[in-house]
């Protein structure tokens, strides 16, 4: 095999990494980008400021199982931190366990974990 060959070999290898690996990111983004808005959805369309804890928890049993864990900020503050137990779900929601912020029982906003950080973004705006 010649260098010109060797050549054209390793540019056509190249090439063919490279389409996969965009085409990977390019659904990675896209995947992405339909997660935050179906997170947006969920907790800033069908859940509203104001509701109670009880009626939250309805309202996201109807989405499916779900794993939670309340905590107590302080006085007047709970966080209620949901994941869901179905894959389907839990992928759609971009797969991470999301927090719920409550004020004297009334529902405030909901926000997930920043990645490789330790800062957290809120859902709704």
């Amino acid at each position: 095999m010649g260098p010109k060959t060797r050549l054209k070999l390793v540019l056509a290898i190249t090439t063919f990494l490279l389409v996969i690996c965009g085409g990977g990111l390019v659904m990675y983004s896209h995947a992405r980008a339909r997660a935050a808005e179906f997170r947006y959805h969920v907790f800033c369309e069908v859940l509203a400021p104001g509701m109670s804890l009880s009626d939250v928890r309805g309202m996201l049993a109807e989405y499916g199982p779900m794993d939670e864990r309340e905590r107590v900020i302080d006085d007047e503050h709970t966080a209620l931190i949901v994941g869901f137990d179905d894959p389907s779900i839990s992928s759609q929601l971009g797969g991470t366990a999301i927090t719920l912020v409550f004020d004297r029982g009334a529902y405030q906003n909901a926000r997930v974990p920043v990645p490789f950080s330790d800062n957290y973004e809120n859902i709704c705006p």
